[in-house]
């Protein structure tokens, strides 16, 4: 098997880990995120205030890297963003992210 194989197996198997680890919440939001719907929006969808959708992914973000540490590299860094764009403000404008 190729070096590029076995990595590919291997981001796999990780990727299912922290996938699994995900509560169904969680991955309703993560897909909202990756098709850019900002943390107003989930959290109308769901009924809650945004801060508690921005919880749920904090302390997500935290259990995958405590129990998965290979996935660390992805979650460098991983902070919400992608709504601020759509609305044309940009990052630091004043008010507080996720």
């Amino acid at each position: 098997m190729t070096d590029d194989r076995l990595d590919g197996l291997l981001r796999a198997d990780t990727l299912e880990e922290v996938l699994k680890l995900l509560r169904p919440v969680e991955v309703v939001v993560a897909m909202l995120r990756v098709e850019g719907t900002p943390d107003e929006e989930i959290a109308a969808i769901l009924g809650v205030e945004r801060s508690i959708v921005a919880r749920w992914m904090i302390r997500a973000r935290k259990r995958i890297a405590r129990k998965v540490p290979e996935a660390a590299g992805w979650l460098k860094g991983r902070r919400r963003r992608v709504g601020w764009a759509k609305r044309g403000r940009k990052w630091g404008d004043g008010e507080r992210g996720c």
